[in-house]
């Protein structure tokens, strides 16, 4: 498109800017001229129907047209014999036989009024007509006429010319005293000016007219708007000149210099040209001019400094680039991961909100017969998350190949990043082994997320486990071990907070239970169909919603041992003498049992009150008959069963004392004050309300208490 200069425009707007003034001008003054004109005019035409007014005798013309025929005759008869040059005699006049005294003395009266007007009338210039008339119903009598040069002589009659009649009709029947009215003619404007002859009784006989040439006037008014008009174009030729040639040194030119400058303003940033505009108007354009060379400086600097920066982006970008790669690298993402074993179906994915994360997933092959598992969330994202992501994987790893358990390889890598830990940050970590000739997984959860246990119908629920500490905490902290049980066909869905905290535009997060329904919705399925497909409706529900933590989830699909799928009871059983010297021996024994099932704080002190009570028991009244120094057979034996189903620790006592079943004691009523109450008989009481379940039976000469404590 092109465009306009702005000298051109400056031009074209003083131009337009004087046309409106001329125009303006030149109207305001010819209205004004115009309206004074109009009125001298009308001021001068009814100063002539004034002094008819005032000199005609009404009387007179009413006498005239009263005696019309004779009075006419008479001014023919004098006309006729004026006409020889000569006057005519009096005595002639009263020869006539029509003509006497009064009316000679009528005519005289006359022609003495009509000879001063018709004198008036003719050297006024601007008046065309000057007359006296008396209009009749369908026709008009005019007195006289001061138009010599087309008379139409005395009282002739003649007919209305178009609105006369209502014009004349309108001031002869006195609507009207003052009459001004504008006709055409022969191509010109007249303005005739009308007012009523009264007579000596004060009624209307005439009316006198004066006809006045507006033509003339509209002439003069062009002529005066020629005049104004010439004069006006030639002040404001003079006064556009000046003020262009100012605004030109003042305004345009030092723009043109400017824009010349700005045009070549993005190559001298390139080479470094100084950038100056030689502008001296000591206004806001010299002002202006300064504050460009101020700019192109400043955008010399950022220009460095822009470039320094980008140069710097693009190696950090890189750097972030090969960390990803590497981060990617060092996490399992070959899928199956181990082909020689088809008892289990493993799939992972990891989905960084940044371009490295700080979630991490794990698994490995402890020895032939125990897969290790991890799935962990650093507390922070980015670089620093990723370092402590590398770190707390490479140290989990190396502590699980040693063959420890999965409390103590926590416990130890809590330890050991707690002593170096100067940043304050932690890890959740869940981490399990994975039998795989019986599908048992023994775990610690370190404050991550709830696993969640898919059966083998097909449908998926929450699995609510041990919680402990988050890793790097606390230096101290011990952690509690428990155990999963998979049959065949069922799994174990692991994931990060990314993905129950993923939020949509309406900030509304993903949550736990949406996960569930997402799993019961598809159903059965293998490992990776169920993470690809948690992970695209987790992404469909955020939207366009930018991701804000790394999602990491992880599936295991246990398909059973080759030989034998059933999960076996596991028992163990230590026998010592009935002294209660031994009861730590005892309770050292349940304790490393209770170690291998993960089994809550609650439910092992409450085993290990109840086996305290009952082996005490044994050992106080069992063999009281005996005697305990130096008898070998006042033994007992403690042994402790591990169950499936349910999840359970069973503990039997049995010994080959007396006959004695302490559960048929009456229990003791606890509504009663110590002093008030029976002794004896709380222990096993305790023991019966505590455990699930507690038996007693006596079998080939042995006593034998059972209790089961459900985990």
């Amino acid at each position: 498109m092109k465009h306009m200069s702005i000298a051109k425009k400056s031009i074209r707007g003083l131009v337009i800017l004087g046309l409106v003034l001329l125009l303006g001008t030149s109207l305001a003054a010819g209205v004004h001229m115009y309206r004074q004109n109009m009125e001298i005019y009308r001021q001068m035409a009814f100063s002539y129907v004034n002094l008819a007014t005032a000199t005609i005798d009404g009387d007179i013309v009413r006498d005239v047209i009263r005696d019309e025929a004779r009075f006419k005759k008479l001014c023919d008869f004098i006309e006729d014999a004026f006409s020889d040059g000569e006057p005519v005699p009096i005595e002639d006049i009263y020869a006539q036989p029509d003509f006497d005294e009064e009316l000679v003395d009528l005519y005289q009266k006359w022609n003495r009024i009509y000879v001063m007007l018709l004198s008036v009338g003719n050297r006024t210039s601007g008046i065309k007509y000057f007359y006296v008339v008396v209009p009749e119903e369908n026709e008009l009598i005019y007195v006289w006429d001061s138009d010599l040069e087309n008379s139409l002589g005395v009282l002739e009659h003649a007919r209305y010319s178009e609105g006369e009649k209502e014009n004349l009709m309108r001031v002869f029947n006195g609507d009207d005293e003052d009459s001004m009215v504008i006709y055409h003619e022969d191509g010109q404007t007249y303005g005739t000016a009308m007012q009523p002859i009264y007579d000596n009784e004060g009624d209307i006989v005439a009316v006198a007219v004066a006809d006045t040439s507006i033509t003339d006037i509209r002439r003069a008014f062009f002529r005066l708007l020629l005049n104004i008009g010439a004069a006006v174009t030639l002040i404001m030729l003079v006064a556009v000149t000046v003020y262009f040639s100012f605004v030109r040194r003042q305004l345009i030119e030092p723009i043109v210099k400017l824009e010349k400058a700005t045009v070549n303003l993005i190559d001298d940033l390139k080479n470094e040209t100084p950038f100056h505009v030689d502008v001296h108007t000591g206004d806001e354009i010299e002002t202006l001019a300064h504050s460009f060379e101020e700019m192109d400086n400043r955008l010399k600097i950022y220009l460095r400094e822009n470039t320094a920066i980008t140069a710097e982006k693009e190696r950090i970008q890189t750097e972030l680039d090969l960390a990803t790669r590497i981060q990617r690298d060092m996490l399992p993402g070959t899928f199956p991961p181990f082909p020689e074993f088809n008892e289990f179906d493993i799939y992972a994915s990891m989905k960084t909100a940044r371009e490295v994360g700080g979630d991490f997933y794990d698994f490995f092959l402890i020895d032939e017969d125990h897969l290790g598992l991890t799935i962990a969330d650093v507390s922070d994202k980015g670089i620093p998350a990723a370092l402590f992501m590398m770190m707390s994987r490479r140290m989990l790893r190396d502590y699980a190949m040693t063959g420890r358990s999965p409390r103590q390889v926590v416990e130890l890598m809590n330890r050991q990043i707690c002593d170096t830990n100067e940043e304050g940050m932690f890890v959740t970590v869940w981490f399990g082994i994975l039998d795989l000739k019986d599908g048992t997984i023994r775990a610690v959860n370190a404050g991550h997320e709830y696993p969640i246990l898919g059966l083998a119908d097909g449908s998926y629920e929450l699995f609510k486990d041990v919680h402990g500490f988050v890793v790097g905490g606390l230096p101290d902290i011990t952690y509690k071990e428990y155990v999963i049980r998979l049959k065949p066909g069922e799994s174990l869905f692991l994931y990060t907070d990314g993905l129950t905290e993923a939020c949509n535009e309406k900030n509304v997060l993903f949550g736990t239970d949406q996960v569930i329904r997402v799993l019961n919705a598809k159903g059965k399925a293998t490992a990776k169909e169920l993470v690809e497909h948690v992970q695209d409706e987790a992404m469909r529900f955020a939207g366009s919603a930018p991701q804000a933590d790394d999602m990491t989830l992880l599936c295991l699909e246990w398909k059973g041992a080759q030989a034998n799928h059933e999960l076996a009871e596991r028992s163990t059983e230590l026998t010592v003498k009935a002294d209660v010297e031994n009861l730590d021996e005892v309770l050292d024994f349940l304790n490393e049992r209770l170690d291998n099932l993960g089994c809550t704080p609650k439910a092992r002190m409450q085993i290990e009150i109840a086996l305290e009570e009952l082996f005490v028991n044994v050992a106080h009244y069992a063999y009281a008959e005996n005697g305990t120094d130096g008898n070998d057979k006042n033994m007992v034996s403690v042994r402790v069963d591990e169950l499936n189903e349910p999840l359970s620790v069973a503990v039997t006592l049995s010994d080959s004392g007396l006959p004695f079943d302490p559960l048929s004691r009456e229990d003791p009523d606890i509504t009663l004050s110590a002093d008030e109450r029976r002794i004896g008989g709380l222990g096993i009481y305790m023991v019966k309300k505590s455990m699930d379940n507690v038996h007693y039976e006596y079998r080939n000469g042995k006593n034998i208490l059972k209790f089961r404590k459900d985990l």
